[in-house]
């Protein structure tokens, strides 16, 4: 393996700037859950899952950007990547918009589905919706350009700003409010910190020209896989805290939280590996060049990874829960255990999904439905314990794992 090649420093880079982006998010966690009741962070957990999954069809347009930015950045000048960038931000801001409304039409509902008493805090969740159908396209941009220094830079400074101002609020009293105002002024504040390394766009802006109608279609034959790959992936990963919350009792609910934390580090492990993989491997096809390696590659860290934090994780389970919640009740131990197999599986199964998108093969997107459709329905049946959801999760998640592995395989 050359560390010295293009992939590996970016990738290596990457690594080390999402996984310090992670401490910050983890640090973010721990303020929240060392300082909220179990009943309080399994409230706000489930409108984080609630919000992942509703989301999608804009954080989808990351996905999309960085494809077609990608394949521009190779034969295009800045005026025609800038016509491209403005097309996305005003698209991706019409179909924010309308989910927001529908949030809000929606509220009252949603927060009884939820347990929870007060719908107030939807009122945020539609804020930070907003939010997030600007910062996609942002995001999507400088991936799709190969700028990761700055990528990974802003999500650092992003994580930062979400600790202090959710540990100034939370101890003015604000609680759940002061996590969800946190994560709404973090989104604000990156917004503007992407304006940097994007000025050379919006000052091209004046002289852009026009992009083809063709163009406009083949990128949103290609969104509603990308779309539906990202609804899928955060369904699968996320509609169990929603489920159980709605199930459950608050405080099942507050130890199943606790013990999803653990697992949700476990699936953003291999992450930054799939965000240098996506534009990599979008690339050496667009200039028509063999891409297989960077697969194989992607794969191997993606393992090592995995392998090691469930090894580590499942040595010392007790004590790193502990360490990191503040909270080790043996409920959340065993949990923490099932979790961490599940999720480090479906996290290998997102780097996988990430380059068969960049290669433009879809083939993979009818297991994910199938996959979630069945998971769905599995703890809709079988929900007798907080155990026996995971359990539902495990299985699910190491079929998919056998099938892209077989999938991936046969692409190399």
């Amino acid at each position: 393996m050359n560390l010295n090649d293009k992939f590996s420093k970016n990738a290596i880079f990457m690594f080390f700037a999402a996984s310090f982006s992670s401490l910050t998010n983890l640090i973010y966690q721990l303020v929240l859950v060392r300082n909220l009741t179990e009943i309080e962070y399994g409230i706000l957990s489930s409108l984080i899952s609630l919000l992942l999954i509703i989301a999608m069809p804009i954080a989808a347009f990351r996905t999309m950007v960085i494809k077609f930015i990608s394949a521009f950045n190779i034969r295009e000048k800045i005026n025609k990547i800038s016509s491209l960038f403005f097309i996305f931000l005003k698209h991706n801001l019409f179909i924010g918009l309308i989910i927001v409304g529908l949030v809000l039409l929606l509220r009252e509902k949603i927060a009884y589905f939820l347990n929870i008493g007060s719908d107030i805090y939807i009122n945020y969740l539609a804020s930070i919706l907003f939010l997030s159908a600007i910062y996609p396209v942002l995001s999507g941009f400088l991936q799709g350009m190969e700028k990761f220094y700055w990528e990974g830079t802003i999500s650092i400074i992003s994580g930062l700003i979400k600790i202090i101002f959710t540990f100034i609020f939370v101890k003015a009293g604000l609680n759940i409010i002061g996590g969800l105002v946190g994560f709404m002024i973090s989104l604000l504040l990156g917004i503007m910190l992407y304006v940097l390394p994007i000025r050379e766009v919006i000052i091209a802006m004046k002289d852009r020209v026009q992009v083809e109608v063709k163009e406009i279609k083949e990128m949103y034959c290609y969104f509603i896989p990308s779309m539906l790959f990202m609804l899928t992936m955060m369904a699968l990963t996320n509609i169990d805290m929603v489920l159980v919350k709605h199930f459950f009792s608050p405080q099942d609910a507050g130890n199943y939280a606790i013990a999803q934390f653990i697992g949700k580090i476990l699936f953003f492990i291999p992450s930054p590996i799939a965000l240098v993989l996506f534009p990599r491997a979008a690339n050496l096809l667009a200039e028509e060049k063999q891409h297989h390696h960077v697969l194989n590659k992607a794969l191997l860290f993606s393992a090592l990874l995995c392998f090691a934090c469930i090894s580590v994780y499942n040595l010392f389970p007790a004590n790193l829960l502990g360490l990191i919640t503040g909270k080790s009740n043996p409920a959340s131990v065993l949990l923490g255990r099932l979790f961490s197999v599940a999720m480090s599986l479906f996290g290998i199964v997102n780097v996988v999904s990430f380059y068969l998108l960049s290669v433009n093969n879809f083939k993979f997107i009818k297991f994910l439905i199938l996959a979630t459709v069945l998971q769905t329905l599995a703890i809709l049946l079988f929900h007798s314990t907080l155990a026996a959801v995971l359990i539902v999760l495990c299985v699910s998640s190491a079929t998919l794992f056998l099938i892209f592995m077989r999938i991936s395989w046969a692409e190399a």
